[in-house]
């Protein structure tokens, strides 16, 4: 029995499994926060999905098959878990989570598979609009230059807003320094509004934490040795000897 975490994202794959380390040490206060009324009303949800009548033969074919296929041969799981369930504190609860799961158990064990794409990561590119140009320009009390000169300067990207916005305005007529030193330094602020910030909030993990494995980890890097340190875990055996089941 296990607890599984798939992620797919563009961030570092360090940084994804502190994320989920943060949220399992989150997770203890919430366990503690809920009230008995929450706590029995999960309880209630997951005995009506376990006993939720199969919608047809295919799907109760496949139930079967997979009890025959694990080497246990529990037929009756279903109601073994929902008799165990009813049964489940919140006490018992939390002691399961904190000696399994939580990252601080000296009891618990995990495996975490790293799979990095070797292709680079497409850059994303932010446009600025065209109409907040024109609005930095008219608070600045600025001479609008034409739709289509403006719509130019934007679309030579974030990176070279600043440059195109003052070519643009310096070929006007009667622009002051100063005014126009205001007004290129509103349009550096709106063009790194317009950029994705690299700063996550409310991670639990800062600075470079966010892209390293805290000590502890044992990284794995000839697979076939791993595999052949690794005791043979006992053999599947049925939960109940199988001549009870016959007809």
């Amino acid at each position: 029995m296990g607890m599984r975490f798939i992620i797919q994202s563009e961030r570092d794959t360090a940084y994804l499994e502190n994320r989920i380390e943060a949220f399992l040490r989150k997770m203890e206060g919430v366990i503690h926060g809920l009230t008995a009324e929450e706590f029995n009303k999960h309880v209630e949800s997951l005995i009506l999905k376990k006993t939720e009548k199969l919608k047809n033969l295919n799907e109760e074919a496949q139930r079967f098959w997979a009890y025959i296929h694990s080497g246990y041969y529990e037929f009756n799981c279903v109601d073994t878990d929902v008799e165990h369930l009813r049964k489940v504190t919140k006490d018992d609860l939390l002691a399961f989570f904190m000696e399994y799961i939580h990252p601080s158990s000296r009891t618990r064990s995990k495996i975490s598979v790293h799979l990095r794409s070797q292709a680079p990561p497409k850059v994303a590119h932010v446009v600025v609009d065209a109409a907040q140009v024109i609005s930095c320009l008219n608070a600045h009390g600025m001479t609008t230059p034409k739709a289509e000169d403006i719509e130019a300067a934007v679309a030579g990207g974030i990176e070279n807003l600043e440059q195109s916005v003052r070519q643009l305005m310096v070929n006007q007529d009667g622009v002051e320094e100063e005014r126009l030193e205001a007004l290129i330094k509103s349009v550096a602020d709106l063009a790194a509004a317009g950029q994705p910030g690299p700063v996550v909030e409310n991670t639990g993990v800062t600075g470079e934490e966010q892209n390293e494995l805290p000590p502890g980890n044992v990284v794995i890097e000839d697979l076939v040795k791993f595999k052949a340190d690794c005791a043979l875990s006992r053999a599947p055996q049925p939960v109940v000897p199988l001549e009870t089941m016959r007809a």
